[in-house]
C-alpha cells in the first residue's frame, strides 16, 4: 500500500464505519458498486456482503450478497473487513488522498489535449487567455495530472457561473489572462489589475474537494 494512504488512514469505531458504508453505498449506481465488507462477529463467525442499511434504533443493520438480504444485530459485530477498492481506499483515508481510478490516469498527450480544449473554450466564450504552468502540464506525478485534467472543466464551469450575473460578467469583461499554477496548501485567486490577470493557485497533490467549482467561483467572486 502506498505509504501516502498508510500515514492518512483514518480510525472509525465500528458503528462510524457502518454508518459511512451504507451512506457511501447509497450514492452508488447500482449494487455492483457496492463496497464489499466482511462483517466480523462475536462468535468468530464472519458474514459477507455490502452493508446497505442500519437501522441505529433497532439497532438491526442489513447485509446484501448477490442472492440473499441478511438482519444482524450491530452489538453482534466486532470488526468489519473492507475489501481493497477505490471507494474503500478513499473511505480510510477520510476522502483526504487522491484516488486514482485504475486505467483513468492520463497520459501526457491527452492531458494536453484536454487544457488545449479548454484554453480554446475560454477563449472562445470569455475572450480570455488560459496559461497552464509548464511544470503542471509536464508533472510526472500521477495525482497531478489526474486532478489537473480534471480541473479544467472545473475553471470552465466556475467561469460560467461567474458571468451569469451582470455584475460578474462585466468583472470578467477586464481579464485578459488566467494563470493556472501550483500552491502548497491554500486553494487562491489573486487579480493583478494592472496586467488584467487572475492567478489561481492548486495543490495538485492534495485531494481537491467535490466542492471545487463552487469554491472557486466563491473565490473569482471575490478576487474581482
Amino acid at each position: 500500500m502506498d505509504k501516502d494512504i498508510i500515514s492518512k488512514l483514518h480510525t472509525y469505531s465500528v458503528s462510524e464505519l457502518m454508518n459511512e458504508l451504507v451512506a457511501l453505498n447509497a450514492q452508488s449506481g447500482d449494487d455492483t458498486d457496492y463496497i464489499q465488507s466482511a462483517l466480523i462477529l462475536q462468535t468468530g463467525a464472519v458474514l459477507n456482503g455490502s452493508l446497505i442499511k442500519f437501522d441505529s434504533k433497532k439497532n438491526i443493520i442489513l447485509l446484501l450478497t448477490k442472492s440473499t438480504y441478511t438482519y444482524v444485530s450491530a452489538d453482534a459485530i466486532v470488526g468489519i473487513t473492507l475489501e481493497h477498492s477505490d471507494k474503500a481506499s478513499e473511505l480510510v483515508t477520510a476522502n483526504t488522498v487522491v484516488i486514482v481510478p485504475s486505467g483513468r490516469e492520463p497520459t501526457e498527450m491527452e492531458l494536453r489535449r484536454e487544457i488545449e480544449k479548454y484554453t480554446d473554450l475560454i477563449a472562445e466564450h470569455f475572450a480570455i487567455k488560459l496559461i497552464v504552468d509548464e511544470s503542471l502540464t509536464s508533472s510526472k506525478n500521477t495525482a497531478i495530472k489526474y486532478q489537473l485534467f480534471n480541473f479544467m472543466k472545473i475553471i470552465f464551469e466556475a467561469l460560467q457561473t461567474t458571468t451569469e450575473n451582470a455584475v460578474g460578467e462585466k468583472a470578467l469583461n477586464d481579464i485578459n489572462d488566467i494563470y493556472l499554477d501550483s500552491s502548497s496548501g491554500t486553494m487562491e485567486v489573486t487579480n493583478n489589475k494592472a496586467e488584467k490577470t487572475l492567478s489561481i493557485l492548486v495543490d495538485f497533490e492534495q485531494k481537491i474537494p467535490s466542492t471545487c467549482t463552487e469554491d472557486i467561483r466563491n473565490l473569482l467572486e471575490k478576487a474581482l
